[in-house]
């Protein structure tokens, strides 16, 4: 899928939903030869310890994991002992860490276009 991205599409970064596909794609962009962030920037959501580790440590949106479980724990017990409680929604402070996986793209392939889903042919 990298390989396809990357090279197909021009594509120059990912935005990983979490800590895991993170790992993924750090470790089939080395696979393929390819250098955080000089070819690929890469940015994740969580901050397990990690992340600051890594050569280069990955830029990150941090999210309070704990409060976000507390949060939906509270709403759920409100929800089933008040059957009229309307749902709502809550959101939570992140913060934008800012780490060395992320850099000015150094070209897009000529011809590449943007990346639109897995239909775009």
């Amino acid at each position: 899928m990298l390989r396809w991205s990357a090279t197909r599409h021009g594509a120059t970064a990912v935005v990983a939903s979490d800590s895991l596909i993170a790992q993924h794609v750090l470790q089939t962009a080395r696979a393929l030869g390819l250098s955080v962030p000089r070819d690929l920037s890469l940015v994740s959501f969580d901050d397990p310890a990690w992340m600051s580790l890594t050569d280069p440590p990955i830029t990150v949106m941090a999210q309070p994991t704990h409060d976000i479980g507390a949060q939906a724990a509270r709403m759920l017990i409100r929800r089933l002992t008040g059957p009229n409680e309307p749902p709502r929604s809550v959101v939570l402070e992140q913060q934008l860490i800012e780490r060395a996986s992320v850099a000015a793209p150094a070209a897009v392939a000529p011809g590449a276009r943007a990346y639109s889903g897995p239909s775009d042919g």
